[in-house]
């Protein structure tokens, strides 16, 4: 069985969707929980009660952020695998059918995810990278819609809940990996994240990432200096590269501006012309 994991926090209006998605699986041992993480949205208390009455497992706690709400459903998870999914994405009719199938094949494999796509406001593809330990230290390489198994959740001790600003999946992949052969990477498109109208201004967000980014260095700097053990050298080469570039655009600046550029320009004008109109 595969446990779906839905914290929900006034997010009402999507819910149904992503409940929907996981009902259309082509693999049909799963259990939906649903954990209300303190909603005060009335649409969102409308539906959760509905949803209540229809029978499906809904657990309400008072507001405590993501990582508490995902960890107390998967507390009372029966699942031997876990889905984690936010309330306003979605996910393809085969992902689990797929990820449990290379869990079951794989027993060294401790995480299963796929390629993404997002939808709402915007709609494309969304390219997810190539999977290395060396590029999970620079950017989350996994979004939190991995298939993962329910007794490595445990020996991982779940997601760190002081985390309230965000990053929490990526500090947990970071604990929960430990080398490239437990990843896998589905090639298909199976997870759908959804874009949404964002009230907060960039101060706030510039503010909470420098919060999450000093969180997540403190709490796994052994990791960061195993993989770069010599920082100071490295920032010494960040600074040098940097006073290279602004040299390039300088350089660059001043050869637009200059005369022997400008009357080579117009000399060669001629033959750019030339060049487009036989190509028509």
């Amino acid at each position: 069985m595969v446990s779906i994991i839905i914290p929900c926090y006034n997010q009402g209006a999507y819910i149904q969707e992503a409940i929907d998605s996981v009902i259309a699986q082509t693999y049909k041992d799963w259990e939906i929980i649903i954990i209300n993480d303190g909603s005060d949205d009335a649409k969102t208390i409308e539906e959760l009660t509905r949803l209540k009455e229809e029978g499906l497992h809904i657990i309400d706690i008072s507001n405590s952020g993501v990582s508490v709400a995902r960890n107390k459903g998967i507390a009372v998870a029966n699942g031997e695998f876990i889905l984690p999914l936010d309330a306003d994405d979605k996910i393809a009719p085969e992902y689990l059918e797929k990820a449990v199938k290379v869990l079951l094949e794989k027993p060294h494999v401790k995480l299963v995810y796929c390629d993404c796509a997002y939808f709402g406001i915007l709609s494309g593809i969304s390219p997810v990278p190539a999977f290395s330990l060396e590029g999970m230290l620079f950017e989350n390489l996994i979004f939190n819609a991995a298939v993962i198994r329910t007794a490595d959740f445990i020996k991982s001790g779940g997601y760190d809940e002081t985390f309230l600003a965000g990053w929490e999946d990526w500090e947990f992949w970071l604990r929960f990996i430990k080398n490239e052969a437990e990843v896998y990477k589905l090639p298909f498109i199976y997870f759908y994240y959804r874009i949404k109208e964002d009230s907060r201004n960039s101060s706030i967000k510039n503010e909470k990432r420098k919060i999450c980014e000093q969180q997540l260095y403190k709490k796994q700097i052994d990791l960061f200096l195993h993989q770069n053990p010599n920082p100071i050298s490295s920032l010494k080469d960040l600074l040098f590269y940097k006073k290279e570039y602004e040299s390039l655009g300088r350089y660059r600046q001043e050869l637009l501006q200059s005369v022997s550029y400008r009357i080579g320009n117009f000399i060669i004008s001629p033959v750019k012309w030339l060049k487009r109109v036989f190509k028509k």
